[in-house]
């Protein structure tokens, strides 16, 4: 909104920005769903973790089950 006039007056165009347009709630409602979308799958991947074994290094994960069959 502040470059908005600068742009204008470089465009040679008249462009207006409106937030009272409805289309800003959906938006807004939009970026609130994919942020939850997107936070959740890393939080409950991570929940899954118990802090004492990852700490401790007790932790296995797919990769070392694999190559500690092999040797």
């Amino acid at each position: 909104m502040v470059l908005l006039p600068a742009f204008n007056h470089l465009a040679e165009k008249n462009l207006s920005f409106n937030l009272l347009n409805g289309r800003l709630l959906e938006h807004s409602q939009e970026s609130l769903y994919s942020r939850l979308i997107s936070g959740s799958y890393p939080a409950l991947f991570l929940s899954g973790f118990k802090p004492i074994a990852v700490l401790k290094g007790k932790l296995k994960s797919g990769k070392s089950i694999l190559l500690s069959g092999i040797v």
